[in-house]
């Protein structure tokens, strides 16, 4: 029987205390490049209307959606190598596959 776990269920008992969450780092990297491209993209759309030049609606519509996609990638691409970085110093590892027998 694993520690504190309930036989019938697998869930852990209720006298057991709750461990502290623990976040795997691929989720550490996924939020991040989530949150950051989305602000990447907010930025890139803000510095695409910033400085356009372009004189008509499409354009000007074609140059916003080249810069949210540009902010976008730059965003995602630095969210992710910090998410990786703050896994690697915090510890963690990427929990390796267990095959069963």
């Amino acid at each position: 029987m694993e520690h504190g776990t309930d036989i019938r269920n697998g869930h852990p008992s209720i006298d057991e205390p709750r461990l502290p969450a623990k976040i795997d780092p691929s989720e550490t990297v996924t939020g991040f490049a989530i949150i950051l491209g989305v602000i990447g993209a907010v930025l890139g759309l803000a510095a695409g209307i910033l400085v356009q030049t372009a004189t008509g609606l499409l354009p000007a519509l074609l140059n916003a959606f080249i810069a949210v996609l540009a902010g976008g990638s730059a965003g995602a691409v630095m969210g992710g190598t910090l998410g990786a970085v703050l896994g690697v110093v915090r510890g963690r590892r990427v929990p390796k596959a267990i095959e069963e027998p």
